[in-house]
């Protein structure tokens, strides 16, 4: 079969030249036909997806995830390249104003006011994430975005704002712009500044006349607390905000917040204030409490104010006792974690009968109680507690915890065995919750040898036995630099192991642990070394290692 290309031969020389341009062109048209005919394939192939048969109002709605950002950005999450799917997607997201509701300070002027217009009169939300801004250029556009956005303020729903002080008379502009529409507003002022006066807090955020707004956060931002916008909220966080945090200025705000659900404080050290107890606010539908970063004067006196009967997730971390404040944070103690007091047990995860911790982490390192439950479960619970009288403190959180029916199972941490030595705590109620012991430092250490090898007497009998009868992790780690004492140390060990779990003494034996590891320098401690194949012939769980190793690797 012949191609016809042979024919070529008998062309004459002379149009050679115009033949190719000729079979050129119609190349190109028959080339371009064939690529009209995919393309119509492909979109009759696309337009018989399932998507494209959603209707409009369903296909609105999975738009809502996307926003009219720059478009060609790598997270493939603008508007725009939506418009240029298919006429009809088009249409629909041109013709819908909810779907512009994204305002970007960083957003070029054009796609700013083209928002503006598109969303009519539907409410918006503002991102306003700028940094220190030295380009004239860049400052001047972005001023130019504040007069666009103060114009259109009535529109405004939610306001998220992180930015340095340098467009201050604007930015307050905004806020005491007519905001009939805004239900939450976000503020976060930069600690850096180019400002000559940069280290003074920001001016005061004053909202202008209007309804209460649901969610407050501000972060380096002072605000007239008691404004009657903030009569009614849902979510209120104060991270550093001067004296909006004042327990006079902020408990009227949460007694006129019966919806408010979560509350975060974080970052406020008393000065001249009286934190006296007041008359407890309740907040019936609190969720979420976190008091973070305060001295433990404010922390107490702000839970002795206040009494969440559904709280399933609390986090509250004081920094510290002034020697000044160690009488009044005794008296607020007595106040809050007192027996029979609702609101302790709420905190520490027992307000709902129904529900119940699987565990507790219950430590004390240095001059610090805490308290943590597995971070996956409800209620929740992390506590960290300091105080100068540690023992009286965890003496009280073990009562509150005693009035449970069901203690969950314990796993205790003791990290510094001064408090231990020099104070006899009472152990007892832990005795059948406990499953681990975990101690760091000789004192600690020794401690829990000689709390293991108590006996003790049998409930519902005359017969003795172990405490802790349900121990299953045992974890003895003392720091690089401590000294073997033979006596507390080796020989304590040794008698604990052959008379609780090996019987020798003819009581009858504990259960044993499935882990028992101990750590210390083997150079300082060379007869606890010498008696490892001993430990490990009497145990099998038993572990020892050298920390030295652990320095070496480092």
């Amino acid at each position: 079969m012949s191609s016809g290309v042979e024919s070529t031969d008998a062309l004459p020389i002379d149009r050679l030249t115009t033949i190719e341009d000729e079979l050129k062109a119609a190349k190109a048209v028959i080339n371009q036909q064939l690529d009209r005919l995919i393309a119509r394939i492909l979109y009759r192939r696309k337009m018989a997806t399932l998507v494209h048969e959603l209707p409009p109002e369903v296909l609105v709605m999975i738009f809502g995830e996307f926003r009219p950002t720059r478009p060609g950005f790598a997270n493939n999450t603008s508007l725009f390249d939506l418009l240029l799917v298919c006429r009809m997607w088009h249409d629909v997201i041109v013709g819908s104003p909810g779907l512009w509701k994204y305002f970007d300070a960083r957003m070029p002027h054009k796609i700013a006011q083209l928002v503006i217009n598109r969303s009519q009169t539907s409410p918006f939300s503002v991102r306003w994430h700028t940094f220190i801004i030295n380009h004239g250029d860049i400052e001047s556009k972005l001023l130019r975005m504040l007069d666009l956005l103060i114009e259109n303020s009535k529109r405004v729903q939610m306001v998220d704002i992180l930015a340095s002080r340098w467009p201050r008379p604007r930015l307050l502009k905004l806020f005491s712009a007519p905001t009939p529409k805004l239900e939450t507003l976000r503020a976060q002022v930069l600690q850096y500044d180019r400002d000559e006066d940069g280290h003074e807090p920001f001016d005061n955020i004053i909202l202008s006349d209007g309804p209460p707004i649901k969610h407050l956060s501000l972060k380096s931002v002072g605000t007239q607390i008691n404004s009657p916008r903030f009569s009614n909220l849902v979510t209120l966080e104060l991270d550093h905000v001067g004296s909006s945090m004042l327990l006079q200025n902020l408990l009227p705000v949460l007694s006129s917040s019966r919806r408010l659900e979560k509350l975060h404080v974080t970052g406020y050290s008393t000065s001249d204030e009286d934190v006296a107890a007041k008359t407890p606010v309740t907040l019936p539908h609190l969720k979420e409490l976190v008091l973070s970063v305060m001295r433990s004067r404010y922390a107490v006196a702000l839970l002795a104010s206040i009494y969440t009967p559904r709280c399933s997730h609390a986090e509250i971390h004081d920094i510290g006792v002034n020697p000044t404040d160690e009488e009044a944070v005794e008296a607020l103690d007595a106040v809050v974690w007192r027996p029979g007091n609702d609101q302790a047990t709420v905190i520490l995860g027992g307000g709902d009968a129904k529900l119940r911790h699987s565990a507790l982490k219950i430590g004390i390192q240095h001059a610090v109680v805490t308290i943590q439950s597995p971070p996956t479960e409800e209620p929740y619970c992390n506590l960290s507690f300091a105080r100068v009288d540690v023992p009286r403190m965890f003496q009280r959180l073990v009562t509150i915890l005693s009035q449970r029916n069901i203690c969950p199972p314990l796993e205790l941490q003791l990290n510094d065995g001064r408090i231990w030595r020099t104070n006899d705590l009472d152990l007892s109620f832990w005795g059948e919750c406990v499953y681990s012991l975990v101690a760091e430092g000789e004192d600690a250490c020794r401690s829990v040898i000689q709390l293991l090898s108590r006996r003790e007497s049998v409930p519902g009998s005359d017969g003795m036995g172990w405490s802790f009868q349900n121990i299953s992790k045992i974890v003895l780690a003392y720091r690089k630099d401590d000294a073997e004492d033979a006596t507390l140390d080796a020989d304590a060990l040794l008698s604990l192991v052959q008379q609780r779990w090996s019987g020798q003494d003819g009581l009858a034996p504990a259960t044993r642990p499935s882990h028992f590891g101990v750590s210390c320098s083997l150079t300082n401690f060379p007869l606890l070394a010498n008696l490892e194949r001993e430990f490990t012939r009497l145990m099998a769980s038993f572990e020892l290692k050298d920390v030295e190793a652990k320095w070496q690797r480092i």
